[in-house]
């Protein structure tokens, strides 16, 4: 019970944005053709300690994926992201990466949270290379912002704007994806930190 009370008062964490292959027009194929797939490349995030008081932010991760089924970007991806070919080729395995990803998560026990649940892109490269991802927990980090007056039709790397926020920040870079994302939870905490914690708390633990 000792153990409830606390986590009801204090919530870890993890903020994350991904990037994946891509070629020119593949979002509006929903990546149909054959030999596309959606495989990680980037992962960045940031885990944090929440209070309805406190926002702290405890470590950071970016890591490179190197991916089995397209291990050669696309210069469409490369001039997007700006990933180079040589942060893929020096990247992690995809099992690699699910390894480091549970001792980051503590095997899933600390919960992830993306603009708009980028949970289907591990899946699929997890489904990929014969992985199985069932232990993460990942939720949309869109519906924290939705009951404050800002639009939420915008990507993680562009919401930092809506609050003026002075960021230099490379858009569809995960690592500056993840900076826009904290960035933003931390200005709507200053605004509204009860409401922030509570929508949080609500979105990873509901039947709290």
């Amino acid at each position: 019970m000792e153990t409830e009370f606390y986590h009801a008062l204090i919530m870890q964490l993890i903020i994350y944005d991904t990037e994946f292959t891509a070629w020119e027009g593949s979002q509006h194929r929903g990546w149909g053709l054959s030999w596309e797939a959606r495989e990680l490349i980037q992962f960045s995030a940031s885990c944090i300690q929440i209070t309805e008081h406190t926002l702290t932010i405890e470590s950071h991760l970016n890591l490179f994926v190197k991916p089995n089924k397209n291990p050669l970007l696309s210069e469409y991806i490369r001039q997007l992201t700006g990933i180079s070919q040589a942060d893929i080729d020096n990247g992690l395995s995809p099992k690699g990466f699910f390894q480091q990803l549970a001792d980051y998560t503590q095997n899933g026990d600390i919960a992830m949270a993306s603009w708009g649940n980028d949970l289907h892109v591990l899946q699929e490269t997890a489904r990929l290379n014969q992985l199985n991802p069932d232990w993460i927990q990942s939720y949309d980090l869109i519906e924290v912002f939705t009951p404050f007056d800002i639009n939420t039709n915008v990507s993680s790397g562009e919401l930092f704007r809506q609050f003026d926020l002075p960021l230099e920040i490379h858009e569809h870079n995960a690592l500056d994806d993840t900076r826009s994302l904290v960035a933003s939870l931390t200005a709507i905490h200053q605004q509204a930190p009860k409401t922030t914690f509570q929508s949080l708390q609500a979105l990873i633990n509901p039947n709290l």
